[in-house]
């Protein structure tokens, strides 16, 4: 089973090297690496190149496109692996992580999609810091009628064949976008329901750690209003204008209710709701974004 792992950048400099180090130094090496680099200027591309002299498995791809999901297409087109891994330019993997990867692969022939879990560095703040994380519970597989959105694609591997019957990631979204983020979502999203099911799978012992891009005070609450509220709402507007279907809306529902049902707990407890100003500003942009967000088809594969 040959395997390609892809790190997407731009701007980075130096913090990749620590990633490509960590993928090199694991007991199961990558058939072949490849680094999709957006950046403005050079700094990203000589840390890669220096690695690469010594390194033939190392490929870099400098690309003059913005945005994360142009960078992951512009690297599914390149690579050759039976299966393609995806992990993020501030990630340190663990040791074991792709031998992991393949095992889980091999143990289910008709595996479509993995994801696993992603930590926080030792020195996180939990009070004070915000770095996206996500602690995933072990299931093989995610089934319609149990499916919850998680995983990230900072610890994403998907099987060449699933790609060739789905399509590449949809590039109105994701980091570097208007749209913000949730690729990873929609494309989940999109093989759970296509016909025949993909198999998903969450094991929470394939892992890495997202150990930079902390972020603190008012940048923290940038980030998280941002995230979970502009983007989630655009992800959901998006969803439901461009791939409608009774599934997708009833999860909106699902998510509506259990939003509900938390903020009436807390002021039943006489506590403060916990992320109620997000989920209202989920909504505004959900309501907005259906009459906002462009129709989009998804990216063909080439």
């Amino acid at each position: 089973m040959k395997v390609s792992v892809i790190i997407c950048t731009r701007n980075r400099g130096p913090l990749i090297e620590q990633t490509l180090h960590s993928i090199l130094a694991g007991s199961r090496l990558p058939d072949e690496l490849l680094v999709v680099d957006q950046s403005d200027d050079g700094a990203t591309g000589e840390v890669v190149q220096r690695i690469a002299e010594s390194e033939p498995r190392l490929r870099y791809l400098l690309t003059e496109t913005r945005g994360l999901s142009r960078a992951r297409n512009v690297g599914i087109l390149e690579a050759q692996g039976d299966l393609i891994a995806f992990t993020d330019d501030d990630v340190v993997v663990f040791p074991d992580w792709l031998r992991r990867v393949e095992e889980e692969f091999q143990n289910y022939p008709d595996l479509g999609i993995l994801f696993g879990t992603v930590i926080p560095p030792e020195s996180y703040d939990w009070q004070n810091e915000h770095i996206p994380y996500i602690l995933l519970k072990t299931c093989r597989p995610i089934t319609r009628s149990h499916y919850h959105i998680a995983g990230m694609g900072a610890n994403m591997c998907i099987r060449t064949k699933v790609i060739e019957r789905i399509g590449l990631f949809e590039e109105c979204l994701g980091a570097g976008t208007p749209m913000i983020g949730y690729e990873d979502y929609e494309y989940a999203f999109r093989a759970l329901y296509a016909e025949p099911m993909v198999r998903i799978h969450h094991v929470d012992e394939i892992r890495v750690v997202h150990h930079a891009g902390a972020r603190a005070g008012a940048e923290k609450d940038q980030f998280t209003t941002n995230m979970f509220g502009k983007g989630r709402g655009l992800f959901w507007a998006y969803l439901l204008k461009n791939r409608f279907r009774p599934a997708y809306l009833y999860r909106f529902l699902w998510f509506n209710g259990r939003m509900m049902r938390i903020t009436l707990m807390s002021l039943l407890r006489l506590r403060k709701p916990s992320g109620f100003k997000t989920y209202l500003l989920t909504l505004y942009y959900c309501m907005t974004g259906l009459a906002t967000v462009p129709r989009r088809k998804v990216h063909p594969l080439s």
